[in-house]
């Protein structure tokens, strides 16, 4: 018996050696992918994993497979049919805590096949949902936070997983998440991006709001001013928020969290005019704008802080109906000078 142990041992060694090196092969090369798409060998891949759940290094090696083979919508199809999901979801229990290989790829497969709308209603009720936010909230590593935080962002586009991610605290994670690595740019995107997208629901919009989110998208905005995607993203984000909450949170908005101060109105002007060429900053920003005019006394402070800029945008924008509209419409909310 322990003859044949090791021999089926030495076998799944030599199975994960194969895999291994099929990994190496197919990660950066869609003629690799394409290949054993063509050899219909995935679903030789998914029995073999099925069938050994506590070998590490298979799975290692599988689910590194398995994300470069879940890019195109028919490698997603059957990657989506052949169960890795499933696998996947298994794996980040089992190994999670000793493998950081086995979480990034896990989460990249989930973000991967949550491009696809019909799949992505799936995976919100098989689990992934709770194990892609237990991994960020645990991990130290910005590699497995930033792909965790992809999929989270894809799987948000969708309600009812929306939902689902406030039931398990999603919007409390993703905060600890953005400032835990707030100062790299890159990975800000990620985050914001995915605190946007959970935003559209009431329940996560409430939770960022009790949690301190409006003040930490506008400390994301004044930390990375410069950075044209961040700052694109805490516009579009803070609009979301606002869209579902009160007067509350427009005061903490127009103040920065300095009670007494326009310092928020500031940051706001200040975004348009270090980016105003970009159309999304400034149609964002002019929406906030009129957003606040909504507050006693907000627009005589606006007719200080903001017009100038705002007529400046309206010049570089004169083609851009969109850009006019928000514009005028901010404009057009305050007071007439006497």
């Amino acid at each position: 018996d322990s003859e044949a142990f090791a021999a089926s041992a030495e076998r799944l060694d030599i199975n994960a050696g194969v895999a291994g090196a099929i990994h190496a092969c197919c990660s950066n090369s869609s003629e690799a992918q394409q290949a054993i798409h063509a050899a219909k060998w995935l679903p030789s891949l998914a029995t073999v994993l099925q069938a050994n759940p506590g070998h590490m290094s298979l799975h290692e090696a599988g689910l590194g497979i398995v994300r470069a083979m879940s890019r195109t919508d028919e490698q997603r199809a059957e990657v989506s049919r052949l169960e890795f999901v499933s696998m996947a979801v298994r794996a980040m229990r089992h190994f999670g805590t000793a493998s950081a290989s086995i979480l990034k790829d896990a989460c990249a497969v989930i973000g991967n096949l949550a491009t696809d709308a019909d799949i992505r209603e799936r995976l919100g009720s098989s689990g992934v949902i709770q194990e892609v936010v237990a991994a960020l909230a645990a991990t130290q590593d910005r590699k497995v936070a930033k792909l965790a935080l992809g999929a989270l962002a894809n799987l948000a586009s969708s309600e009812g997983n929306r939902h689902a991610m406030a039931l398990v605290g999603t919007p409390a994670v993703l905060l600890v998440a953005a400032r835990k690595f707030m100062s790299n740019e890159h990975f800000l995107e990620y985050a914001i991006l995915a605190i946007s997208h959970v935003a559209l629901n009431s329940e996560c919009n409430k939770q960022l709001v009790d949690l301190g989110g409006v003040e930490a998208l506008l400390a994301f905005l004044q930390d990375h001013g410069e950075d044209l995607q961040v700052v694109s993203k805490c516009l579009v984000a803070l609009g979301r928020v606002l869209r579902l909450s009160g007067p509350t949170e427009l005061d903490l908005v127009a103040c920065a969290g300095c009670t007494g101060t326009i310092n928020g109105v500031t940051l706001l002007v200040d975004a348009m005019k270090a980016h105003m060429y970009d159309e999304e900053v400034v149609v964002e920003a002019s929406h906030l704008l009129s957003s606040l005019c909504e507050l006693p006394g907000a627009p005589e402070a606006l007719m200080v802080a903001a017009p100038e800029t705002c007529l400046k945008a309206l010049k570089v924008h004169q083609t851009d109906q969109a850009v006019k509209d928000a514009l005028v419409e901010f404009l057009s909310a305050l007071p007439l000078e006497e």
